[in-house]
C-alpha cells in the first residue's frame, strides 16, 4: 500500500500496528479508518491557505528569505491532515503557494 502511495509511511506504521493488535487484514483498516492519502490537490490548496493565513510569522519568515519556513507550514499541513495528505504534494503547493504571495502586489489599503 505505501509502494502504491495508497497510505504514507506514517500511516502504514499505525496500520500495522493496528492490524498487529486486532488481527484485521491492514487493508480493511484502511478502508473502514479512511487512512488513504489525501492526494486531491484542490482540496490540499485549501489546507496550505489555511496552514499559511494561521501563521502569519513564519509567512513573514519565508518573506525575509528563511526556507525553514516553508518546512514548518509543510508540517501545519500535515498536522492538519493528520499525516493523511501525500508529503511530496504538500511540499509542492506550499512552495508553490508561497511563491505566488511572494511575487504578489501587497494589497491596497484604505486611508
Amino acid at each position: 500500500m505505501v509502494d502504491s502511495q495508497d497510505i504514507s509511511v506514517t500511516m502504514a506504521k499505525t496500520v500495522l500496528e493496528e492490524a498487529f493488535s486486532s488481527g484485521e487484514a491492514p487493508a480493511k483498516i484502511v478502508s473502514d479508518q479512511g487512512y488513504t492519502q489525501i492526494s486531491d490537490s484542490s482540496a490540499l490548496k485549501t489546507a496550505v491557505n489555511q496552514a499559511i493565513d494561521a501563521n502569519p510569522k513564519a509567512l513573514a519568515d519565508f518573506m525575509e528569505g528563511k526556507e525553514n519556513a516553508a518546512k514548518f507550514l509543510v508540517g501545519q499541513v500535515m498536522k492538519a491532515t493528520k499525516g493523511q495528505a501525500k508529503p511530496e504534494l504538500v511540499n509542492t503547493l506550499v512552495n508553490q503557494e508561497l511563491e505566488a504571495r511572494k511575487t504578489a502586489p501587497p494589497p491596497v489599503t484604505s486611508p
